[in-house]
Parts: C-alpha cells; structure tokens; sequence
C-alpha cells in the first residue's frame, strides 16, 4: 500500500491556532488575575491587568522566535 503523503501544515492554520491560543491565555489570565485582586482586596484589577499584559508579552516573545 503506498504512503500517503503529510501535507506541510497551512500558514493560514498556524497562525489561526495562534490567535486561538492568544485569546484563550490572556483570557484566563486576566480571570485568574482578577480573582487574585479580588482575594487579596484590591478595589481596581491591577494584577488582572498585569498578568493580560504579562501574558501579551510571552505571546509575542514566541510568535517572534517561531518567525526568526
């Protein structure tokens, strides 16, 4: 039987996951942070915000390294 060929994977797919993968981490990143704000007292979301921003940061980091 002969083997099928593996196609090289969509430049459109790849960085579809991306945005997915962005969305999802700054979503439970600024959740989990929100949460921490309201633990410890906070009255603004400031490690929310902080931790989406963290988060925003990585994102990139990656997506530059993959493209470099």
């Amino acid at each position: 039987m002969p083997k099928k060929k593996i196609k090289p994977v969509n430049n459109y797919m790849k960085y579809a996951g991306w945005g997915t993968q962005l969305f999802v981490f700054l979503f439970l990143g600024f959740f989990v942070g929100q949460y921490l704000d309201s633990y410890l007292g906070f009255e603004k979301p400031f490690i929310g915000i902080s931790f989406a921003f963290i988060v925003l940061g990585f994102q990139f980091y990656k997506l530059i390294k993959e493209l470099s």
